[in-house]
């Protein structure tokens, strides 16, 4: 014979429901425990790298008086004395970067725009495989674009004996950020509900009015990010400069003459210094302000952007 059980099937749905919530509760513990261990991994990595790039750039300040790095003059190897100057490469640095941005922005901006409002589907989908591949190009193709068909253009165009300039180098630079900058920007203005583009229609605008005087306000925050995120690729990148610039360590006075990047003169003297002397020491000091500048425009453009954000709500 049977055994009567005093469960009902009520009382199963509430055992089942149990369990899952049991489940559910043991898989969120575990995920919240691999989220944390991951953000203090990366903002661990992050200290120890500021920490090893520390220790010789504090050194160097201790070897050189700080007032010797506030110079024009950079030699190293100097038979009479050695001069400390990194202002050539900052200025380098930021010529480059600037002139990228220049050329960059207004022309991702009108791309994205054309791009999100005016193309068929079809066709924006073969200009974002363009951009993907023109982003996927290594900077050491960049480089030799620049240093075989930039610079003999430039040169010709404005007559120099070189081409190899700081405008080189922002070309190259803007070429190199412009697919990034462009795919935020048309995705920023594809998620902007149509009812506010229809709104403006309907009020006699234009598609190019609608886009930059309505639309365009739902997208500074991508606008913004955008905008300093590749300020930080474009004082980062290494590879394309070198081969772009000249790489003479002068305070260009414009942009059609040569200069050296702090990027540059790190990838070009580290190999050839000894490690412990004040030169390595140096380089280091340099490092540590490319990563300084680095991390500090990623920290303003979060903050900029929440800041707009919240605004625009």
């Amino acid at each position: 014979m049977w055994k009567k059980t005093d469960s009902t099937p009520l009382d199963l749905r509430r055992e089942l429901s149990v369990r899952h919530y049991s489940t559910n509760s043991r898989a969120e513990k575990v995920f919240r425990f691999a989220s944390t261990a991951a953000a203090v991994l990366a903002s661990f990595t992050v200290a120890l790298i500021i920490f090893f790039m520390c220790m010789p750039a504090l050194k160097a300040l201790s070897q050189v008086p700080l007032s010797a790095f506030f110079s024009t003059t950079w030699n190293p190897r100097g038979y009479s004395g050695s001069s400390w100057g990194i202002l050539p490469f900052i200025a380098g640095s930021l010529w480059t970067t600037v002139i990228a941005l220049v050329i960059s922005v207004p022309l991702s901006f009108l791309a994205a725009v054309f791009s999100s409002q005016f193309m068929s589907k079809a066709l924006r989908s073969a200009t974002d495989v363009f951009f993907s591949l023109l982003a996927g190009i290594p900077s050491v193709i960049m480089g030799f674009l620049a240093l075989t068909a930039i610079a003999p253009l430039i040169a010709k165009v404005f007559h120099l004996s070189s081409g190899l300039t700081m405008l080189n180098g922002g070309i190259t630079l803007a070429i190199m950020v412009l697919p990034t900058m462009v795919s935020v920007l048309s995705d920023a203005f594809q998620n902007i509900p149509e009812i506010y583009k229809e709104g403006a229609l309907a009020l006699g605008a234009s598609k190019w009015q609608a886009a930059i005087g309505v639309l365009f306000q739902f997208v500074k925050p991508a606008f913004i990010s955008s905008v300093l995120l590749s300020f930080g690729r474009a004082i980062g990148e290494t590879m394309a400069v070198i081969m772009a610039v000249g790489n003479v360590a002068m305070i260009p006075k414009s942009p059609l003459q040569p200069g050296e990047t702090m990027t540059g003169v790190l990838a070009i003297e580290m190999p050839e210094t000894v490690a412990g002397s004040t030169h390595y020491n140096v380089l280091f000091l340099i490092g540590l302000i490319l990563l300084l500048i680095a991390l500090l425009v990623n920290y303003l453009s979060g903050l900029i952007t929440s800041k707009v954000r919240v605004k625009i709500q």
